[in-house]
């Protein structure tokens, strides 16, 4: 019965998140910072996208920050790889140097994101790329760093310098950090 109770009070905790009034939406922010799960990453990224409130977006995007769970990853990449959540890919870069969750297992995708995005979205990615640590196969950083190296001639000036910069973070990233 009380695991019944808990599901109950988690389902009116998401339903107070599509409130309309902001005290109701950050006060279930706060509860669900203490008893919310992976599973409710999805109505947080739908609050970010669609919300307007400086309050509820500053709330939302601490949550994501703070969030432990290692298959959490998952979720953020999957929201940056699709298209729905363009207007907030910012926002979503930015969790992921922000945060403490592991992201170098995507170093290909914020490669991607700095040689193709705008230059904000691609400032977040070379900054993910600067705060990265772990177990990167030295193909793997070969592989990103060549395509670094073929994309230069291609990008303009001040972008020029992130890919260049960014070729000796990641030929440099440590493996004893993990």
């Amino acid at each position: 019965m009380k695991e019944e109770n808990k599901k109950q009070a988690h389902q009116k905790l998401r339903s107070a998140l599509k409130s309309q009034d902001t005290k109701i939406i950050l006060q279930a922010l706060s509860d669900l910072r203490e008893e919310g799960s992976v599973s409710d990453i999805s109505i947080l990224l739908d609050l970010l996208l669609n919300s307007h409130d400086t309050q509820i977006l500053h709330a939302v995007k601490n949550i994501l920050i703070d969030i432990k769970e290692t298959h959490a990853v998952g979720s953020i990449i999957s929201a940056i790889e699709n298209n729905t959540y363009s207007s907030i890919k910012k926002e979503l870069v930015s969790v992921c140097w922000e945060s403490r969750l592991n992201f170098s297992d995507h170093l290909n995708l914020f490669v991607d994101l700095l040689i193709h995005e705008d230059f904000i979205v691609s400032f977040e990615a070379f900054t993910v790329i600067e705060n990265m640590s772990g177990n990167i196969s030295q193909e793997e950083k070969d592989r990103q760093t060549q395509k670094l190296k073929d994309a230069i001639s291609a990008v303009d000036e001040d972008r020029k310098r992130f890919l260049h910069e960014a070729i000796h973070m990641i030929q440099n990233i440590s493996q004893e950090e993990i």
